[in-house]
């Protein structure tokens, strides 16, 4: 596992702290979609496109999720605990590569560091809650356009 980071790049060694979970995100980047195709029923008036439109929005988040942990498995980025995970050892600052020796591999992390918990702080690009709250609202949008046309020139 080749990862290079430079130490001004990892600014941040508190534990992250999430103001919601990330099962609370897509909780609630399924309800309130769903309220609200509730809510265009009274001028839908059709139980199958209620059914299509939650199970769509169930397959956005779920779609934009497995590619959210593609991305965020290839690309990577460091969480801001990640000098806290990784301890590193200071007797090997000197073995820097790259320009002025400022960028590290994953050696310099200490030798007791967790193996599963290193390589979780460095998953922090894209945000999972970001990727389920856009899913869910940008399908939203698209499923008031096509059933009410409210982005269309036409219905000013």
């Amino acid at each position: 596992m080749e990862m290079l980071f430079t130490l001004r790049s990892l600014i941040r060694a508190e534990s992250p702290c999430s103001s919601i979970p990330i099962w609370l995100d897509a909780l609630l980047a399924i309800l309130i979609p769903t309220l609200f195709f509730f809510i265009a029923q009274i001028r839908v008036r059709s139980f199958y496109d209620l059914n299509t439109a939650f199970w769509g929005v169930i397959w956005a988040i779920a779609s934009t999720t497995l590619f959210q942990v593609f991305i965020k498995t290839l690309i990577g980025g460091f969480r801001p605990h990640f000098l806290s995970v990784c301890n590193p050892d200071l007797s090997r600052i000197g073995s820097g590569t790259g320009f002025q020796g400022i960028m590290y591999d994953i050696s310099i992390c200490s030798p007791d560091a967790n193996k599963s918990h290193l390589r979780d702080a460095t998953k922090s690009f894209p945000s999972g809650h970001t990727t389920a709250a856009t899913a869910g609202y940008v399908y939203l949008s698209l499923y008031f356009n096509a059933k009410m046309k409210i982005f269309s020139v036409s219905a000013l």
